[in-house]
């Protein structure tokens, strides 16, 4: 038996090793703490296998469903890449590249590894996501409000991510709080702060088969985007019902509360990118908002949207990769969503919304009026002095009873989606007569969108983005161009001319597809201006013209013999 000085001795010479060395000590421990926290990481079989005969490339985080199939890891990789949660200069790796999640072999780290699936064995190589960025503000529509989240799409798992600022409880203060340090992995339910008491209302798997939905555009625009590109998508709402524009201006509540929510996202990916997760593919903001501001005049509207534009892309600029000889990444587009008038706003009406009398379709079609806020929109998404905004979706404008009683909701479904069945899942199966929407009240009541709607809206959204980037070829064949009157519906070819702006000279340009309101240029004829979409004479001009440039398109005749 030692003696207790031999014991003492031998206590002073591992003490003095774990000195010498501190990997052996903290380092080592820090380590097994880490792999003691990773979930569902399968323990790697080493013994000899025969060589490959498949292979496969997957995404960091990506998801593969081995449902049904013999599954086992034969050797889950040595990562290159780091742990987020850790930080990079701490040097702690990732602790496998594929491992198990339930019944999902899930890319968990950037490297090689080896599977058996169904006994054939397949070497996995894994590699860093492309992941867009994107901002939702504006008011309640891009908020999501008074539909259902059990409705909205279901997008695919380890490719969409979701944080929403809950209206009434973010602001700047708490805005790191909505932001989780980690799109994977158990630092996804932790906020950058450090706790779990905002995310878990919103997780960021929310629109994920995982989650629980959420009212609103936002699953429709994530699950299109990533159908059409194949790349993960981070969508940041903080819009709030009822904002005036002014509360977008800098330094107002509203602007700097979603300053603060994405930026603090901004932050978790520049950390995911350092980490060697993930590549930035793109960063941008989607534009719902009108209905509070609808007494605006149009240029009124647009000299402060333009200033929250300018103010956006200065404040979020970021240097996402880390790298001083890049440039900054900053928002690439500012992409509206075209807005109805919000009559109800205006007149406090609602009584017969659900009924079929004459008063109810008037105030249908009456949400296409060219309202200062709509004119500003399409304004701005036809300059082409202004390339990074753009009218991305005009659908709704369709989804109204119009004078006649009619209304374009069973046509526009019938076209998109073969016997007008939406192909997409919602969260929470739906009685059959929700997929085939045949009328306006089907998609929208008053002034929101039932759940169905707010989908189309962001698909729509979407897939117009994609096409502006390049991810999705035109196949519309022509662009056609209807002139209308200040109603918003009532096509105009002949019109009084006057020398101060009013809403009896309005004309304005519905250009379909709205997407390619920037191809198309007009003219006028001496003595005749158009200013937001005013037509204005100077002075003793009592004639002119304006037309689209292209051949065969339509014109207005200003002229004093006018008759409508």
């Amino acid at each position: 038996m030692k003696s207790m000085k031999q014991k003492l001795a031998m206590i002073l010479i591992v003490i003095s090793l774990l000195q010498m060395n501190p990997v052996l000590g903290v380092a080592d421990a820090t380590e097994k703490k880490h792999t003691a926290e990773t979930e569902n990481v399968a323990e790697a079989d080493r013994t000899e296998e025969p060589p490959a005969t498949g292979s496969l490339e997957m995404h960091y985080d990506d998801c593969l469903d081995m449902t049904g199939k013999t599954f086992r890891i034969i050797d889950r990789g040595t990562p290159s890449s780091c742990r987020v949660g850790f930080g990079v200069e701490e040097g702690v790796r990732d602790v496998a590249v594929v491992s198990r999640r339930g019944n999902d072999l899930v890319a968990s780290g950037i490297g090689t590894a080896r599977v058996s699936i169904d006994d054939e064995i397949i070497d996995i190589t894994v590699t860093a996501a492309p992941i867009s960025l994107f901002l939702l503000i504006g008011q309640s529509n891009m908020e999501g409000f008074e539909s259902d989240p059990g409705q909205s799409v279901v997008c695919p798992t380890g490719q969409v991510y979701a944080t929403y600022g809950s209206y009434g409880t973010l602001n700047i203060y708490s805005a790191p709080l909505f932001a989780p340090s980690a799109l994977a992995g158990k630092k996804r339910e932790i906020n950058t702060l450090g706790t779990e008491d905002k995310l878990s209302n919103f997780p960021v798997y929310s629109l994920t088969e995982a989650g629980a939905g959420k009212m609103g555009p936002d699953s429709g625009l994530a699950y299109e985007w990533n159908r059409i590109t194949g790349e993960k998508v981070w969508i940041v709402n903080a819009a709030h019902s009822g904002a005036e524009l002014d509360t977008y201006m800098k330094g107002r509540a509203n602007y700097e509360e979603a300053v603060a929510l994405f930026s603090a996202c901004q932050k978790t990916m520049q950390r995911e990118i350092a980490a060697g997760h993930f590549t930035l593919s793109h960063m941008g903001y989607f534009w719902c908002h009108g209905c509070n501001d609808s007494h605006y005049a149009a240029e009124k509207y647009a000299n402060k949207f333009l200033a929250m534009h300018d103010n956006l892309k200065n404040d979020l600029s970021i240097d996402m990769d880390g790298d001083p000889e890049t440039p900054e990444n900053t928002l690439e587009f500012g992409n509206i969503i075209l807005a109805l008038a919000g009559y109800e706003k205006i007149n406090g009406y609602r009584r017969g919304l659900y009924t079929q009398d004459i008063q109810w379709f008037y105030y249908f079609f009456r949400e296409l009026e060219m309202r200062g806020h709509r004119v500003a929109q399409l304004w701005m998404g036809a300059n082409p002095d202004l390339p990074d905004i753009h009218v991305v979706c005009n659908i709704a404008d369709s989804w109204l009873w119009m004078p006649d009683r009619k209304s374009g909701v069973e046509a526009f479904f019938k076209k998109r989606y073969e016997g007008g069945r939406v192909d997409y899942q919602p969260q929470v199966p739906q009685e059959d007569s929700w997929y085939t929407p045949t009328r306006p009240e089907h998609v929208k009541n008053f002034v929101h969108y039932r759940q169905i709607g707010y989908n189309e809206i962001g698909i729509e959204a979407a897939r117009n983005t994609c096409i502006l980037l390049g991810y999705l070829n035109d196949t519309e064949e022509d662009t056609s161009v209807r002139f209308v009157d200040w109603s918003g519906f009532e096509e105009v070819s002949r019109i009084l001319p006057s020398t101060v702006g009013k809403s009896e000279t309005l004309v304005v340009p519905i250009v379909s597809p709205v997407y390619r309101s920037k191809s198309v240029s007009y003219s006028v004829s001496e003595g005749l201006s158009y200013q937001y979409y005013d037509l204005i004479t100077e002075p003793g001009v009592t004639e002119g013209t304006l037309s689209v440039n292209e051949n065969g398109g339509p014109s207005v005749l200003v002229t004093e013999s006018a008759t409508g």
